[in-house]
């Protein structure tokens, strides 16, 4: 509780950089949001390549590629939500949409999404011994004539 109360009384940029507010409330710099953008695709890029490389031939039932395959999702859903606030922030910037309000809605529904995600693949994680039990136990086809 005494964190959410510190939190609370952090002085805004404008305070810190003595910028008036008008300024500050302008929002990031166009090269800003462009980095955003890219770095929001490279996290999908990257988790998405980690995914599939651990997908293929089984090589998931390997303790560290299944650990990169459950970080490259989160890069994955991390990336996702990158791109999704960051979209939303240009559109902000260049047609007003969606108002400040809904913005900030949005935004935090993003971030809880992340968390949400986040803990998902954390239970996934968790559950890697049981599935090389269970693999492990499954009855082999005869490939014989």
């Amino acid at each position: 509780m005494s964190i959410l109360l510190a939190v609370a009384h952090v002085p805004t940029v404008s305070a810190i950089t003595h910028v008036p507010a008008v300024h500050a409330a302008a929002g990031p710099s166009p090269v800003m949001l462009a980095i955003s953008l890219l770095f929001g695709m490279g996290q999908i890029a990257v988790g998405g390549g980690l995914v599939l490389r651990g997908l293929r031939g089984g090589r998931w039932r390997r303790l560290g590629i299944y650990a990169t395959m459950v970080l490259g999702a989160w890069f994955v859903c991390s990336g996702a939500v990158e791109l999704f606030v960051s979209t939303l922030t240009v559109t902000a910037g260049a047609w007003g949409l969606p108002a400040s309000g809904t913005l900030a809605r949005l935004r935090g529904g993003a971030d809880g999404g992340l968390v949400w995600a986040s803990l998902a693949l954390v239970v996934l994680a968790c559950l890697y011994p049981v599935w090389l039990m269970w693999s492990w136990r499954a009855p082999r086809q005869r490939t014989d004539p």
